[in-house]
């Protein structure tokens, strides 16, 4: 089905034309040199895709897409449309509401919350695996550093992320940690409730359902009194009557 729009109709055509070129493609006679430089430019090129399906998912969530087509949400609807896992999906709309620049309800543009990642990301300097570590550090980082020091570990990590692997920025990544809050001393009770959740997997064929969980120390107590009782041995056993 074409997209209504000539200019972008034309353009998928053009990359859709170009990538079956090269699939077609005897790279036999290339030196090695000339192979890495394919590889390289490839690589280039597909770091900046998964930056316009953000633009599009935010474009699908704005415009009420959920209420066009029955799959109940947005997360079913991407799923579903595009045939991958809805941890995939969430994936998606989670790094889609951080790099995407949004209008707000008065009218006026809002910048996304991390336009320097984002723009690294669209031209094709970062990768997916970049920009996880990237957005992995903010979501740990203490909410008592200032917006100026968050500013500027964006621009750092930026930076290094175009010239480092994943593996090398999380190292990166720690020591900065570590500069903006030395021995966690900016850390407190609501960011330490951050990470409390449980985590349901999927069913599996045999019946049972893992999971994992963060508990606090509230909840642990609250845990260890229910199994002092019930998790006793020859407690809780199915083929005991009694």
């Amino acid at each position: 089905m074409a997209v209504i729009d000539s200019g972008i109709e034309a353009a998928l055509a053009a990359a859709e034309a170009g990538m079956e070129v090269l699939r077609g493609t005897d790279f036999g006679l290339l030196g090695n040199a000339d192979r890495l430089d394919v590889l390289a430019r490839l690589e280039h090129v597909s770091r900046s895709i998964p930056s316009i399906g953000h633009e599009l998912v935010a474009e699908l969530d704005a415009q009420g897409a959920v209420a066009e087509f029955p799959y109940g949400g947005m997360s079913p609807l991407l799923a579903g449309t595009l045939h991958i896992r809805f941890g995939t999906a969430r994936k998606m709309m989670s790094e889609s509401a951080l790099l995407v620049e949004r209008v707000g309800i008065s009218g006026v543009r809002v910048p996304a919350v991390y336009p320097l990642v984002a723009a690294a990301q669209r031209g094709g300097w970062i990768n997916a695996d970049h920009v996880a570590v990237i957005l992995t550090f903010f979501r740990e980082l203490p909410a008592a550093v200032g917006a100026q020091d968050r500013a500027s570990a964006e621009a750092q990590l930026v930076e290094l992320a175009k010239t480092l692997r994943p593996d090398q920025l999380e190292a990166a990544a720690r020591r900065l940690m570590g500069h903006l809050n030395p021995d966690g001393s900016l850390d407190d009770e609501r960011e330490r409730r951050k990470e409390v959740g449980f985590w349901m997997g999927p069913q599996g064929p045999d019946g049972l359902t893992r999971g994992t969980f963060c508990f606090d120390a509230r909840l642990r107590a609250m845990f260890e009194a229910f199994f002092a009782k019930f998790a006793k041995p020859g407690m809780c056993n199915p083929e005991d009557e009694d």
